[in-house]
């Protein structure tokens, strides 16, 4: 698993690394990061996390999962089928829908219910 973890990470998604609170902090105070809700990330990120709680490595998931629910968010948000809706989401808007998907992400990791 640590392996794995360790092939993944820097290669593939460099954006990946650490917990992503701060750089999801960062962006959504309005310092753009490239790569930062790329797929890569995302997929490189969630095998990460995936691996590590397999592993049953000491870390934890809280901040990973935020970082997941965000990235979930972004791809929604970039979807193909929204330019058939009509709605181009604004800069605010898409600062408050990455922070539904964050907020869904710390929800995921602690358990929550839903509703």
């Amino acid at each position: 698993g640590a392996t794995a973890f360790g092939i993944l990470h820097p290669k593939g998604a460099p954006m990946a690394r650490g917990s992503g609170i701060p750089e999801l902090k960062g962006y959504l105070n309005g310092n753009r990061q490239r790569g930062l809700f790329h797929w890569r990330t995302f997929l490189g990120r969630s095998v990460g996390i995936c691996l590590v709680i397999t592993a049953t490595m000491p870390f934890g998931r809280e901040g990973p999962s935020v970082h997941i629910g965000a990235c979930a968010a972004s791809v929604a948000l970039n979807l193909p089928w929204r330019t058939y809706l009509g709605w181009q989401p604004s800069p605010e808007e898409r600062r408050q829908i990455l922070q539904l998907g964050s907020a869904a992400g710390v929800a995921a990791a602690f358990n929550a219910p839903i509703g």
